[in-house]
């Protein structure tokens, strides 16, 4: 599953999600010559087995 914000105060808490294997994946999602490089963040997370 992938999540994205526009928020920029938002903080991410990894003990309240139920998710393994969160990244963080925000810089491959945004383009190298973008002026605001925190525009938004992104996710990724996998569902446990």
């Amino acid at each position: 599953m992938f999540f994205s914000t526009n928020f920029r105060k938002f903080e991410f808490s990894k003990q309240s999600v139920l998710w393994d294997n969160l990244k963080d994946i925000s810089k491959f999602t945004i383009p190298e010559d973008f002026r605001n490089e925190k525009i938004h963040f992104c996710w990724r997370m996998e569902k446990p087995v």
